[in-house]
């Protein structure tokens, strides 16, 4: 008899063990699992009116999808109300956002300009290649940078329009149209995939120097966001599509129709 309850002991206690050990191993893999999402998670700060709205963004397939929270909600409800908000990034993370022109001209007459970086005024030369440099592929590759100023060469492409005209409208073929020799070329890298205009085909920009606005439509029109870049350091989306319009579905990849640069 006490051979067979020794037995019975010795058999509960290795179920006992081994569901431990299963527990344990799930618990040590729920453990794991939480810490890959929390590196995978990118909090983002919004400021529009004086009202705070913190949301969360998972990283899936190097893109940004916003987790579901009150302020996700609320400021969902503000992107839906106001089609054409500007969006000021402050930082990577910490962004401003703006009604109309009167609020974005306001809160830039009220901060001044930076005590750095170069003076420039409204007659100066702001649209040139130094302070805006622009790709049709991420992550500020020079091979896939789009030629868009017109005192630069590049194999021979001489651009016949201004660069301020030119960036005013990605549409524009005659805009995005050099001259070599006798017949018209187009001035972007061999074997790139933007036709003969970037319109909605930028993946990547960066600036210095000025405060640069990219805009969804031409003509300065639709939503927009911005980055400045006065003080001297260069700044810039090195990723567009990991830039939310809002916090809907849609990023700023692909999405550029026009550029605006300030001194």
């Amino acid at each position: 008899m006490k051979r067979k309850n020794l037995f019975f002991s010795f058999f509960a206690f290795v179920i006992l063990f081994t569901n431990c050990s299963e527990e344990n191993s799930q618990s040590e893999e729920n453990i794991v699992a939480e810490e890959l999402q929390e590196e995978n998670l990118e909090t983002f700060d919004y400021t529009f009116r004086n009202q705070r709205f913190v949301v969360n963004f998972q990283v899936e397939n190097d893109e940004l999808v916003a987790i579901d929270s009150r302020d996700y909600q609320d400021l969902t409800q503000v992107f839906s109300e106001n089609e054409n908000l500007i969006q000021h990034y402050l930082s990577d993370n910490e962004i401003l956002i703006f009604a109309n022109e009167d609020e974005f001209n306001s809160y830039f007459d009220d901060i001044g300009k930076p005590l750095k970086g170069p003076n420039l005024t409204a007659s100066s030369n702001i649209y040139n290649a130094a302070n805006l440099q622009i790709y049709y592929d991420c992550c500020y590759d020079q091979s896939k940078r789009v030629i868009w100023d017109f005192a630069t060469e590049r194999q021979g492409c001489f651009i016949i329009k201004s660069g301020e005209d030119r960036l005013r409208d990605f549409t524009d073929v005659t805009a995005w149209t050099g001259i070599s020799g006798p017949a018209p070329i187009l001035c972007f890298p061999p074997n790139s995939n933007i036709s003969n205009r970037p319109n909605d085909r930028l993946n990547s920009v960066s600036a210095v120097n000025v405060l640069a606005r990219f805009y969804e439509n031409i003509n300065y029109g639709g939503s927009s966001i911005s980055l400045d870049a006065r003080d001297g350091n260069p700044r810039g989306f090195r990723k567009l599509r990991q830039v939310r319009n809002g916090t809907f579905g849609r990023n700023w990849r692909d999405r550029i129709s026009s550029i605006r640069l300030y001194p």
